[in-house]
């Protein structure tokens, strides 16, 4: 169904006619009023008043929810070069090569160009910055992992980062998302609306609502957003770990609508992370991680990965959340940090959920 069946819209008065409900039917109309679902109506074309879609053949669904997503980070990225399809280091400079060459206009003096969505765990060479070089030479490149755990940099990158000497060019976890906010840094205004063309993108194919874990104050930022105009699709606002006092001293409350925003946005839950991810070697394991390339286990802290958060701090911080009402979407991905985030909720007994839970035993 549109992404407007599941919001209010005074005065809408439209009936969806002769379409089939769900994969396998049956066929029925869907009256819609004020913006939500009033009735589902069996057989087709059956009489109802105001506006009537033809519909005929066409499947009608729920609304659709994307339950993680980093809306920043995507409204950026359509925006940016795209390196999923590399196979290896080489490829990717090779792909920034062309598409350099393929811009109308080449960077301007301090542009940072940017790309995104490389898996390098299993490359059989490894990324270094004087590869960047070679394929931009003298331009500032940041190339962020397809998991956002890593940042790939040029020479003329670090330079701008106060990190000439920096040995390979791959920072990791915080380092990563420190560098990537300095360079991806775009004015307020002009961000917000590539985030808002972002989210009608999503409406337009269905999604209805959002939970956002960008890595910001999220409750501000969708708040602005909202005093804009309506929003094109219903947005739950993830709180940052290093917000939780400040949304406990404003008494926000998980599931609860947001001050100020008619409905469009409610508090979500506070991340934390007890680990990095699968392809930058930072996912918490039991077991080391086989060798890819040169330097890849060094790079992984020692082999098995990197504890983000300890069962001890977990617990506290879930125990300080839940006490105001704020439940906890605990980050784990490797088996070690799946096991310390499932002791951790058995202890504290309270509700949330773990994200992404990749491998377990």
């Amino acid at each position: 169904m549109s992404s407007t069946a599941g919001r209010r819209r005074p005065g809408d008065d439209i009936t969806i006619c002769g379409a089939i409900l769900g994969p396998t039917g049956p066929t029925v109309d869907v009256h819609v009023a004020d913006g939500r679902v009033a009735e589902i109506i069996p057989g087709a074309h059956a009489g109802t008043s105001g506006r009537r879609v033809d519909a005929s053949g066409k499947m009608v669904l729920p609304g659709l929810w994307d339950a993680h997503v980093h809306m920043v980070q995507w409204a950026t990225a359509r925006r940016r070069i795209d390196l999923a399809a590399a196979r290896s280091a080489t490829h990717a400079a090779d792909m920034l090569a062309n598409a350099l060459r393929a811009r109308q206009t080449p960077p301007h003096a301090g542009e940072v160009v940017v790309g995104y969505g490389y898996r390098d765990a299993l490359w059989p060479d490894a990324p270094h910055a004087w590869l960047l070089e070679r394929a931009a030479p003298g331009i500032a490149v940041a190339l962020q992992s397809a998991d956002l755990h890593t940042a790939w940099l040029s020479p003329a990158a670090l330079r701008l980062l106060g990190r000439p000497e920096h040995p390979t060019g791959i920072l990791r976890e915080q380092e990563c998302f420190d560098a990537m906010a300095a360079f991806v840094g775009v004015e307020p205004d002009l961000l917000d609306q590539w985030v808002l063309e972002a989210a009608a993108a999503a409406a337009a194919r269905g999604v209805t609502g959002i939970l956002d874990f960008e890595y910001a104050d999220t409750v501000a930022d969708w708040s602005r957003r909202a005093a804009r105009g309506r929003l094109p699709l219903h947005v739950t606002c993830s709180i940052a770990r290093e917000l939780l006092p400040q949304a406990l001293d404003l008494r926000l409350r998980t599931g609860r609508p947001v001050p100020g925003a008619e409905g469009d946005l409610e508090v979500g839950p506070v991340k934390l992370f007890t680990d990095g991810s699968l392809n930058t070697r930072t996912a918490l394991c039991d077991e080391p991680y086989p060798p890819s390339h040169p330097g890849a286990l060094a790079a992984a802290d020692a082999g098995s990965g990197h504890a983000a958060m300890g069962y001890a701090e977990l617990v506290d911080t879930m125990e300080q959340a839940a006490k105001g009402g704020i439940e906890a979407a605990v980050h784990a991905i490797g088996d070690t940090a799946n096991g310390i985030a499932l002791d951790a909720f058995e202890h504290v007994a309270g509700s949330g959920r773990i994200e992404h839970a990749q491998l377990l035993r």
